[in-house]
């Protein structure tokens, strides 16, 4: 059989090769059930053999689907987000679905309205938004008149937002998870160093520490680190007293934990002996560090699974629901006080 460049082969060059009509082989390629098996094998074959790639649009105007889901990511495309994208991008394209990406590392909700209508030009059959700010996307939302199509919001708490369906993490119980744990060593007073309070996850965990301060009886304080870096770790670590430090730390995410370590080493005190401390979203370093850290797990490979599914349950027309995923805690050198 003699061929042709990818780009030049036809809906008709398949029929041809194949031996059946163009009106079978479009069948196959818009996925109607209307074709036997052993056909559709061999259109399929000849297809591959002849390098043909069906045009998407026009799969998408002779079936009404386009096979597009809408991701916009609000906040910086960090550790997490960035594992979270990938395993949805994987999970979708295993599927016959592609993802299209949008970011915006601000929380303008003019800036987010432009970016949500861009994604929506594309025809997309579901959007998906993983939200460093829940109320600017929200807003955003709002303002080109609510949810045209299926939507799932990946944010920290229950938002109480109708028509969406909400996936994430359960912050409050991952921070308990930590003070319990601390408390559970004699620990009475707790310092817990915030990333940028601007995003839900900073918030929403500080207030959930108080909480569980508050819970078991301890004396809790806190300090805005203003970021998520190991470098607004290093730098609150240099502000912090050696003298007045309290000896149960819980750093906003691990890369904060890892700068805070570093600081308080310079300063002669060493995790694991003269204080405990616990990092959040278990980055894959934290346990190969020289005292390995304890941190909160987030389990991005199953927070894909569970939107995922979600996504296609409301496609099908389900009515939104709410779930937080727990938030587990793994406990290595960092957090056990010894000596």
């Amino acid at each position: 059989m003699s061929r042709k460049k990818s780009s030049s082969v036809t809906l008709a060059d398949v029929a041809f090769h194949s031996g059946f009509s163009t009106s079978t082989v479009s069948r196959v390629f818009n996925e109607s059930d209307a074709v036997r098996p052993s056909s559709r094998e061999r259109i399929l074959a000849t297809a591959r053999e002849l390098g043909y790639r069906p045009n998407s649009s026009a799969r998408a105007l002779a079936s009404g689907r386009t096979h597009t889901i809408g991701l916009v990511v609000v906040g910086n495309l960090s550790h997490g987000a960035a594992e979270l994208v990938a395993a949805l991008e994987s999970e979708f394209r295993k599927s016959g679905f592609r993802l299209l990406l949008a970011t915006t590392p601000t929380f303008s909700t003019e800036e987010i309205s432009v970016v949500v209508e861009q994604i929506r030009s594309s025809q997309i059959e579901a959007l998906v938004g993983i939200l460093g700010s829940s109320a600017t996307f929200v807003s955003a939302l709002q303002s080109q008149g609510g949810f045209h199509v299926p939507v799932v919001l990946v944010c920290s708490s229950d938002i109480g937002v109708s028509g969406a369906s909400i996936r994430g993490f359960d912050q409050m119980s991952g921070i308990s998870h930590a003070v319990k744990h601390l408390s559970s060593q004699n620990i009475n007073a707790m310092l817990h160093v915030t990333g940028d309070l601007r995003f839900d996850d900073a918030s929403v965990r500080l207030s959930s520490f108080l909480t569980a301060c508050e819970k078991f009886g301890v004396a809790g304080t806190w300090y805005n680190s203003g970021g998520w870096s190991a470098r607004a770790g290093y730098e609150a670590g240099q502000r912090l007293s050696a003298e007045n430090l309290p000896r149960g730390i819980i750093a906003g995410n691990d890369a904060i934990a890892v700068g805070l370590m570093r600081a308080l080493r310079e300063k002669n005190l060493t995790a694991g002996k003269d204080y405990a401390i616990v990092g959040f979203d278990d980055n894959p370093i934290s346990g190969f560090l020289d005292v390995s850290l304890t941190s909160v797990v987030q389990d991005y490979e199953l927070m894909s699974a569970q939107i995922f599914n979600e996504v296609f349950s409301l496609v099908d027309g389900a009515n939104p629901t709410v779930e937080l995923l727990d938030a587990p805690l793994i406990v290595r050198e960092s957090s056990v006080l010894r000596g």
